[in-house]
């Protein structure tokens, strides 16, 4: 004998096909927020390698890196090498910013925004507008930037790293040391920050895998062999 349909059956079905739709619409917005998380990371582990290319521009013109820092004739800092080697593939940025002026002068702050989407990491949540995540690493009167081109698979060197919630704005004259990275956040992808090397490649490394002694000495004493061959009388 069949029943008749009854209200309680109505909502019986209305509360299965609540459920189901809920958590299809949880799943998806989950692989939404999981695919997005992937694209930022991917983002900003390839970002700085455009860096790096309008380094290699810069080197491959003057026939040597362009300094970390640069100053004027009273010995101010004036600008970064961000700002340089930028300048050479954005004819637009180019003709904006006036290098006879300083970073933080009025027009040279409004020129420098918004920061270009290849400097900064999507990440990075914290950082203040115009800021970048990547920077060179300094030791004393040494630079990383100084081994740009240089070593092969197994003489490789960190050239530009990436800076977990930095305060550093892209043209700012202002990279980090050693010490600095010491004391850096947890990096926001778990792989570790981003780093890219003398050759070319590029990958994530911890904190611990930056500060190793192994790549630290062999840093150190390439840029003292370096600074070296261009200072012979020292």
């Amino acid at each position: 004998m069949l029943r008749s349909w009854t209200r309680l059956d109505n909502l019986a079905i209305s509360v299965v096909l609540s459920v189901l739709v809920s958590g299809v619409a949880t799943a998806l917005c989950a692989a939404i927020v999981h695919a997005r998380t992937d694209a930022r990371a991917a983002n900003c582990l390839n970002n700085p390698l455009f860096l790096y290319h309008w380094l290699l521009n810069y080197q491959s013109e003057h026939g040597h890196p362009p300094p970390a820092v640069m100053f004027d004739s009273e010995g101010r800092p004036m600008h970064s090498w961000r700002a340089v080697v930028w300048a050479y593939g954005s004819p637009e940025f180019a003709a904006r910013y006036d290098f006879s002026e300083p970073w933080n002068s009025p027009a040279n702050l409004a020129a420098a925004q918004p920061v270009p989407v290849d400097l900064w990491c999507h990440n990075s949540q914290n950082s203040p507008a115009c800021s970048t995540n990547y920077a060179a690493i300094l030791d004393g009167d040494r630079c990383s930037l100084d081994s740009a081109g240089q070593g092969g698979p197994n003489k490789r060197r960190i050239v530009i790293v990436e800076v977990p919630d930095s305060t550093i704005l892209w043209t700012e004259p202002r990279d980090v040391t050693l010490e600095e990275i010491a004391r850096f956040p947890p990096p926001h992808d778990p792989g570790g920050l981003a780093a890219v090397f003398s050759d070319g490649s590029y990958r994530r490394l911890s904190i611990q895998e930056i500060l190793a002694p192994e790549i630290l000495d062999h840093w150190t004493r390439h840029l003292k062999a370096a600074r070296a061959k261009k200072s012979p009388d020292r």
